[in-house]
C-alpha cells in the first residue's frame, strides 16, 4: 500500500469583525445614563411622598376629636370632655419628612444634568457621572420614609462607579468629547 502525500497546508481565512475600539464602553455608558435618569425619578417620586405625609400628619392632627371616655365608666358630674392631646410641633414634621424631600429635589437636579452630560458624551461627562455617583451612593436619607425607596439610588450609584472606572469608558468618554461628531 501505498501512502498518500501530505495536503498542502491551507491558508487561514481571518473573517472575523474587528472588535470595536472601546469594547462594550458606549452601551455601558447608555446604560448608566438611563439608570440616573430612573433613579432621579425616585427622587422626584419620593419627595412627592414625603410632603404627601407632611400633609397627612397635619390634617391628622388638627382633626382629632376629643377622646370619648372607656365604655362602661361614668364621667364625674360636670366634668368636662377629656380633649385631645396636644399637637406635636408641626416643625417636628417638616423636619423629618420635608427635610429629605427637598434633599431628594436639590439631588434631583445633579443626577438629571450628569444623566444629560452622559447621554450626549459631552465635554466633563465624565466628571459629571462621577459625581451623580457619588451622590446616588450617598442617598441614605430616602430610609426615613420606606427602606426599599433607598435600594434604588444607592445601586445605581454603585453601578455608576464601577462603569466609569473602567479604563475603556474613561478613554470613550474622552475620546467622544474630543471629536466634533461624538460618535
Amino acid at each position: 500500500m501505498s501512502e498518500l502525500p501530505p495536503e498542502p497546508p491551507r491558508p487561514i481565512e481571518l473573517a472575523y469583525e474587528t472588535p470595536p475600539p472601546y469594547g462594550s464602553a458606549p452601551l455601558l455608558v447608555r446604560l448608566a445614563a438611563i439608570f440616573t435618569f430612573v433613579s432621579a425619578g425616585f427622587d422626584l417620586i419620593y419627595a412627592i411622598i414625603s410632603w404627601i405625609m407632611i400633609g397627612v400628619m397635619q390634617y391628622t392632627f388638627t382633626h382629632m376629636p376629643p377622646i370619648p371616655p372607656p365604655p362602661g365608666a361614668v364621667p364625674p358630674a360636670g366634668a368636662a370632655p377629656v380633649a385631645a392631646p396636644p399637637m406635636p410641633p408641626m416643625a417636628l414634621f417638616y423636619g423629618i419628612y420635608g427635610g429629605p424631600g427637598l434633599l431628594c429635589l436639590v439631588v434631583l437636579g445633579f443626577k438629571v444634568f450628569g444623566g444629560i452630560k452622559l447621554v450626549r458624551r459631552s465635554p466633563r461627562a465624565w466628571g459629571w457621572g462621577l459625581a451623580t455617583a457619588i451622590i446616588g451612593c450617598t442617598q441614605f436619607w430616602m430610609f426615613l420614609i420606606c427602606c426599599a425607596m433607598s435600594i434604588i439610588p444607592v445601586g445605581v450609584g454603585i453601578y455608576t462607579l464601577v462603569v466609569l472606572c473602567q479604563t475603556s469608558v474613561r478613554n470613550y468618554l474622552r475620546a467622544c468629547a474630543a471629536d466634533p461628531q461624538r460618535t
